[in-house]
């Protein structure tokens, strides 16, 4: 990969930053990467930031080497050897990853911290957390939130997720407002490099939000990430405590935060801010248009979680007082750990005494542990089937 013509420019009154970036292995030509912002607040064509939104594609596209036509943290490019022997222990099918040939500077950091924000439970808890943490004058309190916008994710159509963020960035003004927070706004096309969601969440997410940080460097010397998973259940994922801060250089510290809380823990902090609870945006569905369905399965356990913490009534952001039994029963989950969440909520559903909810959540995690022994038995099956085969042309 060859990361060429990194310039800023004005695009509509806009502050723009933008490269070139060229695949070799397949020859695919080139494409414009950009990340944009609205005034007051201005972009730095950082090539760190270039580089780290472009590492984890490159990789995945089997290019051998990204070379880049601008001057990186030399920390950065140590940390992302590190980064990389962690990805590559998760993911063996990899291959090496490319090498980078740059050359080397040092930037002055600069003052300021941030904190990215979806708008949904992880980042609303960790900005909760922060400022509540850190009072007004430490020099790691944020003082602002970037809402960045994912184009080209999954094939997720662009009305789609043009609708998200806007939702997520008039949120995102209303909640900050409340705390006295600026807010950032960043578009940016950088995963048209790889659109595959698979891609998004198990690898790239963390290193994305990271490279947005780089951009805004001259002025913010620390960005913070909201973690998914509590360090009790960690899995391979984009964002991770084990990647987010290899993404730091010298400059720009990426700190991962919120691990030693559980989802409903997060919620909970959120009991006394009816500015979050209003407006907290979680919803899964590919048609949300930048709103809660409310019967997905992640917009279920949100309710569950805030019915659980005592303020499901006072969430404007779900319409309704309460959630029903059929409504839990008709979840589905994808993911072990949508299925910890539902558990974590057992204790407190009995404690109000719904046992009819605490029942409609047994049967669903009942039937999800079903069906994952059932996937794990015809699996050993099928081995076994092949083992057979491959003894009679084998034999011993």
């Amino acid at each position: 990969m060859i990361i060429d013509k990194i310039r800023s420019s004005d695009i509509d009154g806009c502050s723009n930053v933008e490269c070139q970036v060229t695949l070799e292995t397949h020859g695919e030509g080139s494409q414009y990467i950009f990340a944009r912002t609205e005034p007051p607040q201005t972009l730095e064509a950082d090539p760190n930031g270039f580089l780290l939104g472009a590492f984890l594609p490159a990789w995945t596209a089997g290019e051998s080497r990204i070379h880049i036509d601008g001057a990186i943290c030399p920390l950065l490019a140590a940390n992302l050897r590190i980064a990389a022997s962690t990805v590559g222990k998760w993911f063996t099918d990899l291959g090496p990853p490319p090498t980078i040939e740059c050359d080397y500077e040092y930037r002055p950091p600069g003052t300021r911290s941030a904190a990215f924000l979806s708008g949904g439970v992880d980042s609303l808890a960790m900005i909760r957390s922060l400022t509540a943490r850190k009072p007004p004058g430490h020099p790691d309190r944020p003082s602002a939130a970037v809402v960045v916008d994912y184009q080209h994710v999954g094939g997720i159509e662009r009305s789609e997720t043009d609708a998200r963020f806007a939702r997520s960035l008039s949120t995102s003004h209303e909640i900050c407002a409340d705390i006295g927070l600026d807010v950032i706004p960043i578009r940016s096309n950088f995963c048209a490099l790889n659109p595959n969601m698979m891609f998004w969440m198990y690898q790239y997410h963390g290193a994305l939000l990271a490279s947005m940080a780089h951009f805004l460097g001259r002025e913010f010397r620390l960005s913070y990430i909201a973690s998914t998973y509590p360090a009790t259940h960690l899995i391979p994922w984009g964002s991770h405590p084990q990647l987010d801060p290899f993404y730091s250089s010298q400059h720009v510290r990426i700190l991962h935060d919120g691990v030693e809380l559980s989802r409903l823990q997060k919620v909970e902090t959120l009991r006394d801010w009816p500015a979050a609870l209003d407006r907290m945006y979680v919803c899964t569905s590919n048609t949300s248009q930048g709103r809660n369905c409310g019967s997905c399965e992640k917009c279920v356990r949100t309710r569950v979680h805030l019915l659980v913490a005592g303020v499901l009534a006072d969430a404007g952001a779900f319409a309704g007082a309460d959630v029903s039994e059929s409504e839990i029963r008709s979840v589905r989950f994808k993911r072990d750990y949508a299925c910890l969440c539902f558990k974590e909520a057992l204790p407190g559903l009995r404690q109000l005494g719904r046992h009819d909810l605490a029942a409609a959540v047994e049967s669903v995690v009942a039937d999800y542990v079903r069906m994952k022994t059932e996937s794990a038995r015809q699996q050993r099956r099928l081995l076994r089937r092949v083992a057979r085969k491959l003894a009679r042309f084998f034999p011993r």
